[in-house]
């Protein structure tokens, strides 16, 4: 399941290297072909009352459409349930997690990600 043009307001998990005010300028500017792709995840089950998607890859992106008062679209590369399986973006030690270590680490992920968006 592809989607583009996600609204930023539904993703929960961001993380990302380009700065805020990177992505706050290309938001005034318009120049959205500049934007980096993401990966979007849907999110675990037990979670799934929280929102839609899951964005990792991206949390300057919301904070950069909070200063310039603009939806930034997310620029989906591929949704999986599992982190795991996005070779462009996975992170060796992801490979090296039980499920219960992977399990714990999403569960770690999804509260910070409740904290900073005061869900």
């Amino acid at each position: 399941m592809y989607k583009t043009n996600t609204d930023p307001r539904k993703v929960l998990i961001w993380q990302h290297e380009t700065t805020t005010l990177e992505l706050e300028e290309i938001a005034q500017s318009g120049k959205l072909s500049e934007l980096p792709p993401v990966p979007v995840f849907e999110l675990p089950t037990k979670y799934a009352h929280l929102g839609d998607y899951v964005l990792h890859d991206g949390h300057h992106r919301r904070e950069a459409a909070r200063r310039a008062n603009s939806d930034l679209p997310i620029l989906v590369l591929q949704c999986a349930d599992d982190f795991r399986l996005v070779k462009e973006y996975n992170h060796p030690s992801w490979y090296d997690k039980s499920p219960k270590e992977f399990e714990s680490w999403v569960n770690t992920q999804i509260k910070y990600a409740l904290e900073y968006n005061k869900y």
